[in-house]
């Protein structure tokens, strides 16, 4: 058993795990976040998530960080073991926007946002309800 949860715990920390801690807003987002490695800290807004296509966050990067980019966006829900990919988009003073997030049914979905400041990777996972 120890050994099983040695292993358990490995495997954990060389591919990241999050831990759902009931922690969820239900269709809307308007947070501040820090990645897992602390690279950097970002504000994201998302109103009206639904089921469908259509949804999207808005991740606002500070100026103190303008070398950091957000270079990935995905939605996963872990009760069914499906996800969808966005279309992360630049937009203007820091902003990107994770465009087209299909919630293919209500539940609770996992956001998970991946950035880069060219030589380090870090990320945000966060759990949103979907009604």
């Amino acid at each position: 058993m120890t050994r099983l949860l040695g292993t358990a715990l490995i495997a954990c920390v060389s591919i990241g795990c999050v831990t759902d801690d009931g922690a969820a807003t239900t269709g809307a987002v308007d947070a501040e976040y820090t990645s897992e490695a602390g690279l950097v800290s970002v504000h994201i807004a998302a109103n009206d998530l639904r089921v469908g296509g259509g949804n999207e966050l808005r991740v606002t990067v500070p100026p103190t960080a303008a070398t950091v980019r957000l270079v990935a966006a995905s939605a996963f829900m872990p009760a069914h073991g499906h996800g969808t990919d966005a279309t992360v988009v630049p937009g203007d003073d820091g902003a990107y926007h994770a465009d087209n997030i299909v919630f293919f049914m209500p539940g609770r979905w996992e956001l998970r946002l991946a950035f880069s400041d060219g030589t380090r990777e870090d990320r945000i996972r966060f759990y949103i309800d979907v009604p």
